[in-house]
């Protein structure tokens, strides 16, 4: 305790307010998404390899349609929140006529095409449907997330997700168990009916702080910030998911299922860096609005630590949380979570960057490099899964995220050329450390066979690195 309180009293205001924030987004996502870690070794046991790799494939192409029928929409609403106007309710009122519209549209596109879709996934025609109707629906909850993002309203946005996930996970398993066969439909239909009821009370909560209209100022306002947007979550998902889809049309659903697998463990670091970042990215426009460049410094570096902790921590115990968490046809994933982890070390850098072009409204910047970076991670995967299996991926998965960090910084550097930039020097010499006291980890593990020794080993590490950042008043 005393430790504890001896941190919390270092705090300063601003990181103080980022912490209490994320406190909310952060523990929605962990519960939310710690529900379905704790179901893990349930599902592990109640299906086989290639049900969690047909579930893989069709949680990468729901994740692809939802940012397609949002039309990028969501980062607009947070963005013109922030554009000191009174007329947010209008604004609001236009993208959800605009949402329902071309949703409407495009699912009925896409359901005349199913069979063509479905064969270049490799997966059924009725799972494809499904996946559509998922990310249909997924869009106006989507759209309502925005809004209590931008307002501030963390617990709501909290309690919101909570409840999505416990229903969710609740009536996965329980269809499941009334399944005889392709049991992987139990989450595919809870997924469904969840997402269906709470889309119609997110679209009741926001038709009643929105005035229902169709004005070209706003539609034009939100295409300009949000088509570059989709391109954008879209290389992104390639980068996160796609891999995936890949390993499934070369390999087979089997390694499909122990890489999604992994990437499910690897996913703890995206969880907490995002819950961080959606307190974050208010903060950030505010300071940034009133000029206050040296506190987005100081700000990013204590977040940056934050994450390096997380991070390590991670990888130490990728061991034990595969071996808690899963039946034993899944533990060969072992080798891919400290990959998966860094990967998204890297994510998190890019994110801190890549705000500047959202805060300019250079919008088709971070298109234009994210789709180089989504098209290299592909040619990369069919260039070396084929050579060296479906582990290639999670190596392809950390290069493209090294070179979207790169380029971002780059774009914000040279091409934006933001004189308030924060600086690499701030950020990457911790990482270098982390980085370090992990490859030191494995060359002292290689000489030790008892158990207990490698735990004090790992605990000991971790207790140094945080006494050495503590020392460099780092958070």
């Amino acid at each position: 305790m005393f430790f504890l309180k001896k941190v919390i009293n270092r705090l300063d205001t601003d990181f103080s307010e980022l912490l209490s924030h994320a406190k909310n987004y952060v523990s929605a996502d962990v519960l939310a998404k710690g529900l379905v870690f704790l179901s893990i070794p349930i599902l592990t046991r109640l299906l086989t390899t290639e049900d969690y790799g047909v579930l893989g494939v069709f949680t990468s192409i729901t994740s692809m349609l939802i940012i397609i029928f949002g039309l990028g929409i969501r980062g607009s609403v947070t963005r013109y929140y922030y554009e000191d106007k009174n007329d947010f309710d209008k604004f609001l009122g236009t993208n959800i006529s605009l949402l329902l519209g071309f949703g409407l549209i495009s699912l009925s596109g896409l359901y005349f095409f199913k069979d063509i879709f479905s064969s270049f996934f490799e997966t059924s025609p009725n799972l494809f449907t499904y996946a559509c109707l998922v990310a249909f629906f997924s869009v106006m909850f989507e759209i309502y997330q925005a809004y209590l993002q931008a307002s501030k309203r963390s617990k709501e946005y909290s309690i919101l997700s909570m409840i999505k996930s416990f229903c969710t996970i609740s009536l996965t398993i329980t269809i499941i168990l009334l399944l005889e066969k392709e049991k992987y439909l139990g989450q595919v239909f809870a997924e469904l009916i969840v997402i269906f009821l709470i889309s119609f009370y997110s679209l009741f909560r926001v038709i009643k702080i929105s005035k229902i209209n169709f004005e070209k100022k706003y539609i034009t306002y939100s295409l300009v910030f949000g088509i570059p947007v989709v391109f954008h979550l879209i290389s992104q998902t390639v980068l996160s998911s796609f891999d995936q889809i890949i390993i499934n049309q070369l390999v087979g659903e089997k390694e499909t299922g122990i890489y999604s697998f992994a990437y499910q463990i690897g996913l703890i670091q995206s969880i907490i860096s995002m819950g961080i970042l959606k307190a974050w990215t208010p903060i950030f426009y505010e300071k940034k609005k009133n000029k206050e460049h040296k506190d987005i410094e100081n700000l990013a570096k204590k977040y940056s630590v934050l994450i390096y902790i997380l991070a390590l921590c991670l990888m130490l115990f990728s061991y034990e949380i595969i071996y808690i968490m899963a039946d034993e046809k899944f533990h060969s994933s072992q080798t891919l979570v400290p990959i998966i982890v860094l990967s998204y070390v890297f994510f998190f850098l890019y994110t801190l960057y890549v705000g500047y072009s959202f805060y300019h409204k250079k919008t088709y910047l971070i298109a234009v490099f994210s789709l180089i970076t989504g098209v290299a991670n592909i040619a990369l995967n069919y260039v070396f899964i084929p050579i060296y299996g479906f582990q290639a991926a999670a190596y392809t998965t950390l290069v493209s995220f090294i070179i979207l960090f790169g380029l971002h910084y780059i774009n914000v550097k040279l091409i934006i050329k933001e004189e308030n930039i924060i600086r690499l020097k701030r950020l990457l010499p911790n990482l270098v450390l982390i980085i370090f006291v992990f490859l030191l980890f494995v060359g002292i593990k290689s000489f030790l066979t008892n158990y207990l020794l490698i735990l004090f080993t790992k605990l000991l590490l971790i207790g140094l690195v945080v006494v050495f950042f503590m020392k460099k008043r780092a958070f």
